[in-house]
């Protein structure tokens, strides 16, 4: 059965952008046991070192694919980070 149209709508303004603008990387074996809170981690038990770099332009992405499986009932996230760094030097 269609439904009735009884309103239109127009285009929403643009609040955000969204994208990558930096990334943080520390050594794994420093993080420590990880506290978490309402999905975010509130606390690490280590003493990690985090190094910031700056991503520039819009070549740099997260991806998120949902693989389920109805044969055996399992759901699968896999995560894809894509960065680019220009300017790398022997330093860095």
């Amino acid at each position: 059965m269609a439904c009735g149209l009884t309103t239109g709508r127009q285009l929403p303004c643009k609040e955000s952008v969204g994208g990558l603008s930096r990334v943080y990387f520390a050594d794994y074996g420093s993080l420590g046991t990880a506290t978490i809170a309402s999905g975010n981690i509130s606390a690490l038990s280590g003493t990690p070192t985090f190094f910031e770099y700056d991503l520039k332009g819009a070549t740099s992405s997260l991806t998120t694919n949902i693989i389920s499986s109805r044969d055996t009932g399992t759901t699968v996230y896999e995560t894809t980070l894509e960065l680019t760094f220009t300017h790398l030097d022997v330093a860095t």
